[in-house]
């Protein structure tokens, strides 16, 4: 292929692509002279598409996967648009309703461990709507700095 110095299995589902150094200094003018136009086509020719993505659960732990979920779900649906595609982008923040009113009751019940509350954990569940429903050690910093359970 011309342009490709080397090619490389790197682990199971990956491919490393090496270019010759030349291949950048040789694209570079063509992009910079298209400028936002560059690598627009329409071979999606306006077929409607929708790119659902993140969701990222905020009455769990969080991780990498979260934000890279975001990042490669966005950075598709904005090339399926460059390529002609008429996308709808559905990024769920999941920060609304039941469940982060859950959150919010067990991120409390960790504060009032912090400071020493002397309720018994069912009696807090019996208080909270729906109960104490996340009861993960996720939570524990939650309710503040060097917060011990007892």
């Amino acid at each position: 292929m011309d342009g490709v110095a080397a090619v490389a299995a790197a682990g199971p589902g990956f491919v490393n692509i090496t270019l010759h150094p030349g291949v950048l200094r040789a694209v570079l003018p063509v992009v910079l002279g298209a400028g936002e136009a560059y690598g627009q086509s329409q071979v999606g020719r306006g077929v409607r598409v929708n790119v659902e993505y993140v969701s990222a659960n905020p009455t769990g732990p969080m991780h990498v996967g979260h934000c890279r979920g975001a990042v490669v779900g966005d950075a598709l649906a904005n090339l399926m648009a460059k390529a002609g595609f008429d996308v709808t982008k559905e990024f769920y923040i999941n920060d609304a309703g039941n469940q982060v009113k859950a959150l919010a009751w067990a991120a409390y019940w960790r504060y009032l461990q912090v400071l020493g509350t002397t309720m018994a954990q069912d009696d807090f569940s019996a208080l909270a709507p729906g109960g104490l429903q996340y009861q993960g050690e996720y939570l524990i910093p939650v309710g503040g700095t060097g917060c011990r359970i007892r």
